[in-house]
């Protein structure tokens, strides 16, 4: 009965071994649906930690938005800093509304809903797979725009919402900036 087990640890090492070299050795691009699929696999099965490499380089970048109103949706649980206030390990939406200085903050699978006054309010632990921004004013780095687009891939790190901006600090896989007359990406 354990002859078996043993048996599929080693074919998952194989495997794991394989896409580590694959990857490595520039043949990546031709196995990479394949790749990714194990790696999924192997991230979500008892052997998790053991195998399971970023095949995207994380950036550090700071992120600047404008918006008159903004709702965050973290993919995990969050802390928040205000003053004298410490909400520890949220989950759920936040909604900023820089016009009338509000956020209110909507516990996930509650009735709990939590109102501060936008000002110096920080943000740990944020994290999202994806965000699309359109139709607002940014600045990353020395790119700024008044009403383009930015898509934010699996970003970590930090928020603060200031008077009337939202900054994001942290890592992410990749950023795609559309202004009113170009385009970047940071892979």
């Amino acid at each position: 009965m354990l002859d078996w087990k043993i048996a599929a640890a080693g074919v998952v090492i194989v495997i794991a071994a394989s896409s580590v070299f694959l990857t490595g050795s520039g043949a990546g691009g031709l196995f990479s649906n394949v790749i990714n699929q194990i790696q999924e696999w192997l991230e979500s099965s008892p052997f998790g930690g053991l195998f399971a490499s970023p095949l995207s380089e994380e950036k550090t970048v700071s992120i600047i938005l404008f918006p008159s109103n903004f709702t965050l949706k973290p993919d995990d649980s969050i802390n928040i800093t205000a003053d004298n206030i410490n909400i520890m390990k949220f989950r759920g939406e936040i909604n900023i509304d820089f016009e009338k200085e509000s956020i209110e903050m909507q516990e996930s699978d509650t009735n709990l809903v939590m109102q501060l006054p936008v000002g110096a309010v920080n943000i740990s632990g944020l994290k999202f797979k994806h965000m699309l921004v359109e139709g607002m004013g940014f600045r990353v780095g020395n790119i700024t725009s008044n009403n383009g687009s930015i898509e934010i891939f699996n970003f970590f790190g930090s928020g603060i919402i200031n008077l009337n901006t939202l900054e994001l600090k942290g890592n992410l896989t990749k950023l795609k900036i559309n202004t009113e007359d170009e385009t970047w990406e940071l892979t």
